[in-house]
Parts: C-alpha cells; structure tokens; sequence
C-alpha cells in the first residue's frame, strides 16, 4: 500500500460518501459501545465540545488525547471492532489540533487472517503478532483547529510483512472476522515533548477517494518509539 492524502478545505465530512460512525464519543464514555482500552502514558478524556470557537457540526463530545512523550512514544487506545470491510474505502476522523506542534497520530489496523477473531500477541516481540496482518498510515498533526481527515485504506502500508497473508483483505468469510482491531497511538514531535489532539468522530467511509498528501508512508521516518500496543490477547 501506499502514500498520500489531499488536504481538505472544510471539517464537515464530503456529502458525497457514505459513512459508518465507529465512535463520536456523544455518550460520554470510552468503556461501552465500543470499549476502548488504553494503554502506555496516554492521557484519554472524553471531553465536552463547549468552547465558543468550535464548529456548530461538531458532536456533543470529543476524544482528548494529551501526554508526555518517552522518546516519541506516548500511548494509546485500543478497540476490538470485528467488523467486514469489503464495501469500505477508508477511514475518516475529524481531529483538533491546538498548534502546529501538537503530535502524530498513527491509526493502525489488524485484519484476521487465522479465522479466529483474535489477534495472538508474539510472545518475543512485544506489540507484534503472530499471524494477523497490520496494516498502518501515520497523520501529522500540523495545523490549527479543526479538520476532518480521509485515509483511503491503499494509503496504509504493511508494517509486519511476512506475518499474515500481507493483503488488506479484512472480509468476513471462510471463519475471518475481517477486520479485528483499530488502535490509536499518539506520538510526539519532538523527543521528550508533549502531544495533545482532540477527535471528534471516527468512520469507515463507502465511496471513491483521492489519496492524501497529510499521510506519512512506509517510507518515511520511523520513530524510536517501543510498541506496547494493547493487542486482544494480551493481559
């Protein structure tokens, strides 16, 4: 898979996709429908859109993500979401960013590929697996305000080849669950620094899309960061 993404213009989702609301956080809570699960240093706070500069479309609430970064690395969230995505495009969040400097956002995805609906956490490599497929794409959170972001699923890349099948094929048949787990992992932009992004709604997106030049690729800077991903499996 590859690179890309065009900036949008606008925070409000394009009329012209049909979308899927995974979460938009307007119950308040990170614990039900659907269970997120934190883990590293990460700060996760369900916070009130209630600030008078903040657009009329957005929800209720937002996912506030903040922490301190050791090396790069702050943390994350987790969600087991067996879902089928064979009629989906892509993913879309509506992200805040206080400043230029708030953080990286990497979105990562497992897709089932043993047809257990579970991920098998690698007893030698911590955050890697043993048989599924990860699949990755990486945001630069460099601007100010709100912005909604579209990753068509070409854009992620293969993060562990040679484990899995390495196609993006999340397609609930032959005992697959098709896709098995999303995961956020906030990082920051200086080493030692503080990240701080705020998300308003995540969606799987059903329609044609251009790539997108916000979206770093396999090719680019890898970070230091240790992975301590919260892999379904994993005590």
């Amino acid at each position: 898979m590859a690179k890309g993404l065009k900036k949008a213009t606008q925070a409000v989702p394009t009329p012209s996709l049909n979308v899927l609301e995974i979460d938009n956080f307007k119950d308040g809570n990170l614990t039900r429908s659907p269970r997120w699960t934190p883990f590293g240093s990460v700060k996760a706070m369900v916070e009130a859109n209630d600030q008078s500069d903040e657009p009329a479309y957005l929800g209720r609430y937002s996912l506030h993500l903040s922490g301190k970064g050791v090396g790069h690395y702050v943390g994350g969230l987790s969600v087991y979401l067996p879902m089928d995505l064979s009629i989906y495009t892509g993913l879309q969040l509506t992200i805040y960013s206080r400043s230029k400097q708030s953080g990286r956002l990497r979105i990562e995805l497992y897709d089932d590929d043993n047809g257990n609906c579970m991920i098998e956490p690698n007893p030698y490599y911590r955050g890697y697996t043993l048989f599924d497929d990860r699949f990755v794409a990486e945001i630069p959170v460099n601007w100010r305000g709100w912005q909604t972001v579209t990753i068509p699923f070409f854009q992620f890349f293969d993060n562990n080849p040679r484990v899995g099948d390495d196609k993006w094929n999340p397609i609930q048949q032959q005992g697959s669950c098709g896709l098995v787990q999303l995961q956020l992992i906030l990082n920051t932009i200086k080493k030692g620094g503080d990240a701080s992004i705020r998300i308003d709604s995540i969606r799987m997106v059903q329609g044609q899309l251009a790539p997108s030049s916000w979206v770093k690729g396999a090719n680019t800077e890898v970070l230091d960061a240790p992975y301590s991903e919260k892999l379904d499996g994993q005590q």
